[in-house]
C-alpha cells in the first residue's frame, strides 16, 4: 500500500498517551507529537536519517533531528535469536514495555529521557518492527565514562556515586528491578542521572534483597566505589556486612562469566 495515502488514526486515549494506528503500525504516542510515527516512516532508512548512531546491533540506536527541530533518540529493536521472534505473538513488544517502564520511573520521581512514543508493526501476530522513541538529552556522558576520567578520591566522584546510590535505592523501593543495571545505562545531564535501556526491567509487588543485590552487582563498580555506594544504598538497615559480602561474591561470578565468554569467542574465531 502506498504510504502517501495512509491515514494516521487516533483510536483512543490511554493515560497521557494517544493510541494510534498508521497502516500496519500501532502504538502509543505523546499527544504533543501525534504525527511522530508518520514523520519517521518516510521511507528513508534510520541510519541515513541519523545525526548520530550509538549502536548498530542487535538493536539499532540512533539520534534523529526532525523537521520541527526536535531531536529524538530511536531504538529500533532487533532479534537476538529466532525463538524470541516466534514467541512474539504472545508477548508485548519491547518498545511498549520500555514506554511503560519509563512512565513508571517518571511517576515515581526518577529521571529517564522523556518517552514520546512506542510503536510496533505486526504480521499475523509476529512482531516485524518495533520503535521506542524518547526526547534526546543532547551531549551526555554515561557514569562509566565519567568514573574512568574522574580522580579516584575526588569530590566529584563521591558526588556522582551518592546520586547513583540514591537513584538505585529509590528505584528498588518502588518495586522496579532493572535487570541490566550497567554503569553505561546511566546518563549524566546537568548534574542529574537518567536511566536508560529499560527493555528488561520489571515492576514487582515484592522485591527480595537477593534480587536487589543481583541488580547492583551488574554495575561492576571498583571495590572502593562499590563499598562507598553500598553503604549509602543500605543506610541503617541491619545485615549490611552479610549482604555486602554476597554482593562482592556475585560481582566476582559476573567477572568470571565474562572472561569465560571472551575465551569462548576467541576459540570460535580460531576454529
Amino acid at each position: 500500500m502506498n504510504k502517501s495515502i495512509l491515514e494516521l488514526k487516533v483510536l483512543r486515549q490511554k493515560g497521557r498517551y494517544l493510541v494510534i494506528k498508521y497502516g500496519s503500525w500501532r502504538g502509543l504516542c505523546d499527544p504533543d507529537y501525534p504525527r511522530l510515527l508518520k514523520l519517521l516512516e518516510s521511507g528513508k532508512p534510520l541510519r541515513r536519517s541519523a545525526t548520530r548512531v550509538f549502536k548498530h546491533s542487535p538493536n539499532l540506536l540512533v539520534e534523529v533531528s526532525l523537521a520541527s527541530g526536535l531531536r529524538v533518540v530511536i531504538k529500533d529493536f532487533g532479534w537476538r535469536n529466532f525463538l524470541h521472534f516466534w514467541a512474539s505473538p504472545f508477548v508485548k513488544s519491547k518498545a511498549l514495555r520500555s514506554l511503560e517502564i519509563a512512565t513508571y520511573l517518571l511517576k515515581n520521581g526518577l529521571l529517564t529521557p522523556r518517552p514520546l512514543g512506542a510503536f510496533e508493526q505486526r504480521n499475523e501476530g509476529l512482531i516485524e518492527k518495533a520503535y521506542f522513541i524518547t526526547e534526546s538529552l543532547g551531549e551526555t556522558d554515561n557514569v562509566r565514562e565519567f568514573l574512568q576520567l574522574c580522580p579516584e578520591e575526588g569530590e566529584e566522584r563521591r558526588r556522582i556515586l551518592t546520586i547513583l546510590a540514591e537513584y538505585v535505592r529509590q528505584m528498588h523501593n518502588c518495586g522496579l528491578l532493572h535487570r541490566d543495571l550497567t554503569l553505561a545505562n546511566f546518563l549524566i545531564k546537568d548534574e542529574q542521572i537518567y536511566l536508560t535501556d529499560l527493555t528488561r526491567a520489571r515492576v514487582k509487588t515484592r522485591l527480595p534483597v537477593f534480587q536487589k543485590i543481583e541488580d547492583i552487582a551488574k554495575m561492576e563498580l571498583a571495590p572502593a566505589d562499590r563499598s562507598f555506594l553500598f553503604n549509602l544504598y543500605w543506610g541503617k538497615q541491619k545485615g549490611r556486612r552479610f549482604w555486602y559480602k554476597l554482593l562482592c561474591l556475585r560481582v566476582a561470578l559476573y567477572q568470571a562469566d565474562r572472561r569465560l565468554k571472551k575465551l569462548r569467542r576467541r576459540v570460535r574465531r580460531f576454529l
